[in-house]
């Protein structure tokens, strides 16, 4: 009995399928970059840091920019729990500029009245992930996301 040549093709056409099929469900969610802007009671914050808590439970922080932007990249797709602080520019405005301690080294902002002008005082519950009910979710790819506080 002579094997049909369609026999062969068949195998050749079920490959690409099962390729796309496994890239489709993919090895993983992605890697997502979430840019935005803070806004609270209508008004952009000045400064601070924006954490994203991810399903693994590492957080990644970015700094919160002038105009009240951020961006976090390199972020596994998926939930997250979101907090803001506004508070490490009080620990900045009563530190001189080139006697920091070690652990108040490496803020963005050192200058004591640079800290003064941006610093705006938040409700301490969005330092809190668990407590500030900010939540995402991120998706492969960039992004943007308003955080909005009251």
């Amino acid at each position: 009995m002579a094997l049909s040549p369609w026999r062969h093709l068949r195998r050749w056409l079920l490959f690409p399928v099962l390729v796309a099929l496994v890239a489709a469900s993919g090895c993983g969610k992605g890697i997502g970059e979430v840019t935005g802007k803070v806004i609270f009671n209508g008004t952009h914050l000045k400064g601070g840091t924006v954490t994203f808590i991810g399903a693994d439970k590492q957080a990644r922080a970015s700094g919160i920019s002038e105009d009240g932007t951020f961006t976090i990249a390199e972020i596994p797709a998926g939930p997250v729990k979101i907090s803001v602080e506004t508070e490490s520019l009080v620990r900045q405005m009563y530190v001189p500029k080139y006697s920091a301690p070690p652990e108040m080294r490496g803020y963005k902002t050192s200058d004591p009245e640079e800290a003064k002008r941006r610093y705006t005082k938040i409700p301490d519950q969005y330092a809190d992930p668990e407590a500030s009910g900010l939540t995402y979710t991120v998706k492969a790819g960039k992004q943007e996301h308003k955080i909005e506080l009251k």
